[in-house]
């Protein structure tokens, strides 16, 4: 998780599975294109996507040799660059709750779309 990302790569994604060995070789596999793997545990590690074409979807599997990948039923989508043009209303309380709408490109239909305040 999570199941799409930019086009751009550089999303963290945590594959689930099982007897996953912590070793310097351990990738996933993007398709066909092979990345380093983090170890979180026996039965998750993290993995950064790497650039591909909006609109694609591959296979994403594990190697803890890096050679051997898992066979997988998670996939992982890439999506266009998100883009915000506008926020209305431009303020609010402090102690918020204001309800806001975000306009820009490439907004998909997701739940895991959310907005983040800094």
């Amino acid at each position: 998780t999570p199941p799409l990302g930019p086009e751009a790569g550089g999303t963290v994604v945590r594959v689930l599975g099982g007897g996953f060995v912590r070793s310097l070789s351990l990738k996933c596999l993007f398709g066909s294109v092979p990345v380093t793997a983090s170890w979180h545990s026996a039965s998750a590690v993290d993995c950064i996507s790497p650039p591909r074409p909006a609109g694609t979807q591959v296979a994403v599997k594990v190697a803890s040799n890096g050679a051997d990948y898992s066979q997988s039923s998670q996939t992982f989508t890439y999506h266009d660059r998100l883009q915000a043009s506008s926020v209305h209303p431009s303020t609010g309380p402090a102690e918020g709750g204001t309800s806001l709408t975000v306009s820009g490109a490439g907004f998909q239909a997701s739940p895991l779309l959310e907005c983040r305040f800094s």
